[in-house]
């Protein structure tokens, strides 16, 4: 019985019980019978019924890989040059089994990888060419997928190359993150790194408001061209005992749930895991799989891919032990600080050892929130020349500024409040009391930021 889980379930909707029927043959001794379904249907539909436990053995037929499934992609291609009249050049067949392995999770070897090569055909010959090269097989990948699979040349070399100077025009200070993010993709774009593993993976550990989330936007807006190529869960709506369930769904519902949809949707990218130390051990459990082998299994059994993500997991566990160092002038000791982590069960050394870096954010300097202060001015500067206006950034707003934004439990963000209530809040009112209108020039005065107090 060839796809016997189409088979039972249109058994089914007759309302016919298909394993009673034929239950009589599977106890003969006078005929065998061979039952085949994908994992994901059997899962579903047979492993938790007595009646298959117990006339079936179960036989489970692995893929044939890449190394096995060359040899029959060499034979379906010269099939299809004798149809078509194109070439496949060896690279290129190489290419077409290694890339439907790699980024066609869907389907099983050699069929997806002779579906690929078979789609080459007519897009190669639509172009006037006779030879099918690597090239071609990365091009379609590439446009199938939404990955960047090609080479990297001209403007994207350039980027990669001036990644940490790009990456700073957003991010203040985090020298190790920018760092450690820039190599990782590096690797990645140039073939070197393992693809058997997401692009890169960090663990951001720091307190409130010093850059964690920020770093990610900017590597999203630098490196995939906007800030939408990150997939966000905030982790600690995960936090309760069915959380794992809810993110790759469960056998009575047979849906796949939130994480594998959102990474089909949208598998080259950045996956953002805010908080990531508040949701519960089964979660830190999936996702030791999905650092080792860049991908895991759904409910339904079928393989999702994470393999062409940058994953960065945010956490403030340990931010007590960070400020303490910093006020004791020791400076930061990653090993004090993981340590602490670890003696306090936050997470295992075997989940830390799985990231390709764990990074400490240190506590922002005065300086480095004036750089911020002047960052944030800027975005308004842009905003009000939409209007016509012109803001002057002048030392005195950026110095009072600094002294009203500053709040070191909670890091940049009070910086914002403060722009938004000294310095929007003015411009707004003057605007409408028609005090500033288009063509003009806007320098506060100390007496706008910071107007007397009544007695």
């Amino acid at each position: 019985f060839d796809n016997f889980d189409k088979f039972f379930l249109g058994a089914k909707a007759l309302g016919s019980d298909l394993l009673s029927i034929l239950d009589p043959f599977l106890i003969s001794a006078n005929i065998q019978v061979v039952a085949i379904a994908e994992l994901g249907a059997f899962r579903q539909l047979f492993e938790s019924d007595p009646k298959v436990r117990e006339r079936f053995e179960r036989v489970l037929i692995e893929g044939a890989g890449v190394a096995g499934s060359i040899p029959i992609v060499e034979e379906e291609a010269l099939r299809a040059e004798k149809k078509s009249g194109i070439m496949f050049t060896y690279p290129a067949i190489r290419t077409v089994t290694e890339s439907a392995e790699r980024y066609f999770f869907e389907g099983v070897m050699p069929d997806k990888a002779i579906d690929l090569l078979l789609e080459l055909v007519p897009k190669v010959k639509a172009l006037g060419k006779r030879v099918v090269v690597r090239a071609d097989v990365l091009d379609l990948v590439s446009k199938k997928t939404g990955v960047k699979v090609s080479e990297a040349s001209g403007e994207e070399r350039t980027k990669l190359l001036k990644l940490e100077e790009a990456l700073h025009d957003r991010v203040v200070g985090q020298d190790e993150a920018v760092k450690a993010i820039s190599g990782a993709l590096r690797r990645a774009r140039s073939g070197i790194s393992s693809p058997n593993r997401p692009m890169g993976s960090f663990l951001f550990v720091g307190p409130t408001g010093v850059g964690k989330t920020e770093t990610t936007k900017a590597l999203a807006q630098v490196f995939f061209g906007d800030e939408k190529a990150i997939t966000r869960l905030d982790m600690s709506e995960y936090a309760s005992d069915d959380a794992l369930s809810r993110l790759i769904g469960t056998f009575e519902s047979g849906k796949p749930w939130i994480l594998a949809s959102l990474l089909r949707e949208r598998q080259y990218g950045v996956l953002l895991l805010d908080e990531f130390e508040k949701t519960n051990k089964e979660v830190h459990d999936l996702f030791l799989q999905v650092l080792d082998e860049g991908f895991f299994t759904d409910v339904s059994g079928k393989r999702v891919n994470a393999r062409n993500l940058i994953i960065i997991a945010t956490s403030n566990a340990g931010s007590d032990i960070i400020w303490k160092l910093m006020q004791e002038g020791k400076g930061l000791d990653k090993d004090v600080v993981l340590t602490e982590i670890i003696n306090r069960a936050i997470f295992k050394p075997e989940l830390l050892n799985r990231f390709d870096g764990v990074i400490l954010f240190r506590p922002l300097t005065a300086e480095d929130l004036r750089k911020i202060a002047k960052f944030m001015l800027q975005k308004l500067q842009t905003r009000l020349r939409e209007k016509g206006v012109e803001l002057v950034i002048t030392d005195t707003l950026l110095d009072y500024l600094v002294s009203v934004g500053q709040d070191p439990k909670f890091g940049a963000r009070p910086m914002n409040r403060a722009i938004q209530e000294k310095v929007e809040q003015v411009i707004a009112e003057k605007m409408l009391r028609g005090e500033i209108s288009a063509g003009s020039k806007v320098e506060l005065t100390g007496a706008d930021i910071a107007p007397p107090q009544s007695a």
